[in-house]
């Protein structure tokens, strides 16, 4: 069985099971698998799946973290939500290798989310071009963001001045 096709299993199970039993946890689950974890292990077979699989995978998003794109914070998430996964294949489906034996979260002690140079932050007039990349590249997310700041109920988050 591809990862893909055991992903599609397990979201099955999972919702059966009331594992993933609010809005967001299924969202960040589903978020992480169809976004990011399937368009790359999608097509491996899961007992061909090697812990340097996932290290290159992770070593490639370091990439990421250091060039100031993503936060290892995100990559932890994406990390756990594919180590959860594949332990539960090897759990299910009695596999003799399990690749997630060893593999360790990014380093985050040394991140700095929020400078004073660049603050979480956003000025009135940043707010329409925030808004329009926002949906461009979340448009799962548009409703939530526009209503969190009209109403200023995501200000403490995302820092947002009115």
């Amino acid at each position: 069985m591809t990862y893909g096709d055991y992903v599609t299993v397990l979201l099955e199970a999972k919702l059966a099971r009331g594992e993933l039993s609010t809005a967001k946890g299924r969202r960040t689950w589903t978020d992480a698998q169809t976004l990011h974890l399937v368009p790359y292990f999608g097509d491996r077979e899961l007992d061909g799946i090697k812990r340097r699989d996932i290290e290159e995978w992770k070593t490639r998003l370091a990439g990421s973290v250091r060039a100031g794109r993503l936060s290892p914070h995100t990559v932890n998430g994406r990390l756990r939500v594919l180590l959860s996964t594949l332990r539960s294949a090897v759990f299910e489906y009695e596999l003799s290798y399990d690749p997630t034996r060893g593999v360790k979260p990014l380093d985050t002690s040394t991140w700095e989310t929020y400078t004073e140079e660049e603050p979480n932050a956003l000025a009135v007039d940043e707010v329409p071009r925030f808004m329009a990349k926002a949906k461009e590249l979340y448009p799962q997310h548009h409703a939530q963001l526009a209503l969190g700041l009209t109403t200023g109920t995501i200000e403490g988050k995302m820092g947002v001045h009115a």
